[in-house]
């Protein structure tokens, strides 16, 4: 599956894809693997980042690894603005910036970040080795906090 997503006017705006399903029939039981009937797209502004990368002869792993912070988050329960750290892995970026489960992510440097998806975003879009400011609610007050990224090890 998959192909352009194309908005009125013919412009392609992102690559569609489909996720599998863990429901119904599993494929390691012999059975067929059933679909959640949930589209998914990738905006054209990422995937034209890798293209551009693969056109300058940067197609290794390293060239398109995104940046790495090291956090599990979730929406907010209530709906408001911002991803809701859940955990903090050890050692990570986040970390060693001082990031806490229970912060509420609701920006990286001037991006506002509405949600779980935003922040994966920005992070993607971002290079290992570069600092971030990370704007967190805690406790009722706000926090900027500089992380330098990291990249996943395993």
């Amino acid at each position: 599956s998959g192909g352009p997503l194309v908005d009125g006017r013919g412009a392609v705006i992102a690559i569609d894809t489909a996720k599998l399903s863990g429901n119904g029939s599993s494929p390691s039981s012999g059975g067929e693997p059933g679909y959640e009937n949930i589209g998914f797209a990738i905006p054209i502004e990422n995937a034209m980042k890798i293209v551009d990368q693969l056109r300058s002869g940067g197609g290794s792993s390293t060239a398109t690894e995104p940046g790495y912070l090291g956090i599990s988050v979730s929406d907010t329960a209530d709906g408001s603005l911002g991803a809701l750290v859940q955990g903090v892995a050890s050692g990570s970026p986040a970390a060693q910036a001082g990031l806490q489960a229970g912060d509420v992510i609701v920006a990286i440097d001037q991006t506002q970040i509405a949600g779980q998806a935003d922040l994966s975003g920005v992070i993607a879009r971002s290079r290992p080795g570069s600092t971030v400011t990370v704007t967190v609610n805690r406790g009722g007050s706000q926090a900027q906090i500089k992380v330098t990224l990291g990249t996943r090890t395993s």
